[in-house]
């Protein structure tokens, strides 16, 4: 197998141009200067995958600026919602990413296949995977047994012993 890369970001909670988030945090900034190193790379990555909370409220122009501020990104990008964001929103701004049944999931294929998962739960700040959800991940394994697989969310799907992260779900 030859060399593979995968740059993974979490939680930029991008809000509108200009102002930071909870008034409090220069995400803008923040997400800039990342997505500037990532294009620094040497070789460039095979994958960026940002896993959820991609914006701080979901909205419309929150969800239009993280495509202004990615945009210097080569692809492939695979975006995961999380708790803060609306997939339907993420997926109206960014049609090139997965839909399935309602949620954003998807397989990467590659050396490494990358398979996402939404684990969002609408109104909610745990996530979780769902019964349909489980069976499509067994047969997108199944698939390609000897491929070495990553699986991404944005929820842990396990306790992490932080209690008030596990208290959410």
């Amino acid at each position: 197998m030859s060399p593979w890369s995968c740059v993974q970001l979490s939680d930029p909670h991008v809000v509108e141009p200009g102002r930071w988030c909870n008034d409090a945090v220069d995400t803008e900034t923040h997400l800039r200067d990342a997505v500037a190193f990532v294009g620094r790379l040497d070789p460039t990555p095979d994958l960026v995958l940002l896993t959820g909370d991609l914006t701080n409220h979901g909205t419309p122009e929150q969800v239009e600026h993280l495509a202004d501020l990615l945009a210097p990104l080569a692809p492939p990008i695979r975006l995961l919602p999380g708790n803060h964001d609306d997939p339907g929103a993420i997926h109206r701004r960014f049609p090139d990413q997965p839909w399935r049944e309602g949620r954003m999931d998807g397989v990467v294929e590659g050396p490494v296949r990358v398979v996402t998962l939404d684990s969002t739960v609408p109104g909610e700040p745990g996530g979780t995977l769902h019964p349909e959800q489980l069976r499509w991940l067994d047969a997108a394994l199944a698939e390609a047994p000897s491929t070495p697989t990553l699986v991404a969310l944005h929820h842990p799907p396990f306790a992490t012993g932080i209690a008030h992260m596990d208290a959410m779900g």
